[in-house]
């Protein structure tokens, strides 16, 4: 049972036409299809179980109404069932900026604003301070939302979450994942949302303008990136096993396994779930890290996928003298020169062999894996029993790194079956 003081809320989405409804969507009809339908329920509850904060699906009811809908925009169209979505705790930015935007005067503007901040600081941020200052709680509503967006967008940069369509429509003012139509799980590494995220809280900022003053406003604003770079280099420190202490060094490192992981187009997710057998230096462990590296050159991108990713810039002879002296001598170069096609962005020539591409991604990442272990080393100190710190380390990162995420694939072997009147891949899912 919930406390008497606790409110839940929460929206149908596909439920009908709404009041605001976006005249960009499918006919404008308000109704939502079997395939984004469970999409969103499934990749709810995978969130949720992430550890992400999220929205949750708290129903998903079917329909004998059919309407015409689109899945891929391959431009034949066919008839999908209709669902009804309830979704928990659901709060958009554009319930705050839209109503006060679209106010007819700077009274009715300030006369909006009281009531939804009252009515947003009450019922959403319990914790929030006693004074009745509207000025007060526009601060607070504004600082509280960037704070948790910005660690929102850092646990989604963690575990490789693409959200589809980020606009101030499809954030959350509680700092939850909201609105899972499209959205996905990289497969390569690629960072980005920080930069539209602040764009969306600015947009926020604007909307309690007569209220928050904007020297207010741009100090909260600027906070943004320093807490998002703060939080998610924690996450993966811990996603590294580095959990006993902080160095400087670890910008670098985490920067240098990033672009790897995204110039040799790795798979996020398992390069992540491997590092845990890479043994630390300390004690009697053997040296695992060319077995680790081996099992991670696995995941990388193939040849041909890495030629479709990245446009070829770099003159052919060029490419081919710096491959020919990593074959030839590559203990002879410094790193510079052995990344430097990865320093390049990686982009190559339809004349590349996959032989000779293999060769850098394994010098690549053998440089990284080498890193990562001497930083490992510096985990413990004289007074650590080196075993029970391996052990610890190990069981922290398999309980951080998840072993699967929902893959777009995987929701759509899901779907299919549903297509079909069998929902048991779905509950097996959820």
């Amino acid at each position: 049972m919930c406390p008497v003081s606790f409110c839940w809320s929460g929206s149908l989405k596909g439920g009908g036409q709404k009041a605001f409804i976006s005249l960009y969507c499918r006919q404008s009809d308000g109704r939502k299809v079997l395939c984004s339908s469970i999409r969103e329920f499934l990749c709810s509850e995978a969130m949720f179980a992430l550890g992400i904060p999220t929205t949750q699906a708290g129903s998903l009811v079917t329909s004998d109404l059919y309407v015409q809908s689109n899945a891929f925009y391959s431009g034949n169209p066919r008839p999908e069932r209709c669902f009804v979505v309830l979704r928990i705790a659901l709060i958009r930015l554009t319930a705050m900026d839209r109503p006060i935007a679209r106010a007819a005067s700077l009274v009715a503007r300030r006369e909006r604003s009281a009531v939804l901040l009252s009515s947003v600081i009450l019922s959403e941020f319990i914790s929030s301070p006693s004074s009745s200052s509207l000025s007060r709680s526009a601060w607070y509503d504004c600082n509280t939302v960037t704070v948790r967006t910005a660690k929102l967008v850092g646990l989604w940069q963690s575990v490789g979450f693409c959200h589809g369509v980020l606009n101030t429509d499809n954030m959350s003012i509680l700092g939850l994942t909201i609105v899972y139509d499209p959205f996905g799980f990289m497969d390569r590494s690629d960072p980005e949302f920080p930069d539209v995220c602040r764009w969306n809280l600015a947009r926020l900022a604007e909307a309690l303008g007569a209220e928050l003053q904007s020297a207010k406003a741009g100090a909260i604003l600027d906070e943004f990136m320093t807490i998002y770079q703060d939080f998610y280099l924690d996450n993966l420190r811990r996603k590294l096993g580095l959990l006993r202490h902080q160095e400087p060094e670890d910008v670098e490192l985490v920067a240098d396994l990033l672009k790897t992981m995204h110039i040799t187009g790795v798979d996020f997710t398992n390069t992540y779930r491997l590092l845990s057998a890479m043994s630390c230096p300390a004690g009697e462990q053997k040296d695992s890290t060319d077995l680790v590296v081996e099992l991670i050159v696995e995941q990388c991108a193939s040849l041909e996928e890495l030629k479709v990713a990245n446009n070829p810039t770099m003159q052919p002879s060029e490419l081919e003298r710096i491959l020919s002296m990593a074959e030839t001598n590559p203990g002879a170069s410094s790193r510079s020169n052995r990344c430097a096609p990865f320093c390049y962005g990686f982009r190559f020539e339809r004349h590349v062999s996959w032989k000779r591409c293999l060769l850098m991604i394994n010098e690549t990442f053998d440089i990284s894996g080498h890193h990562i272990r001497r930083r490992l080393a510096r985990e413990c100190n004289e007074a650590s029993d080196p075993a029970e710190v391996e052990k610890q380390r190990v069981k922290f990162m398999n309980s951080t790194n998840p072993t699967a995420v929902l893959r777009n694939y995987i929701a759509q072997n899901a779907i299919e079956a549903a297509e079909r009147g069998d929902f048991s891949e779905v509950r097996g899912l959820d």
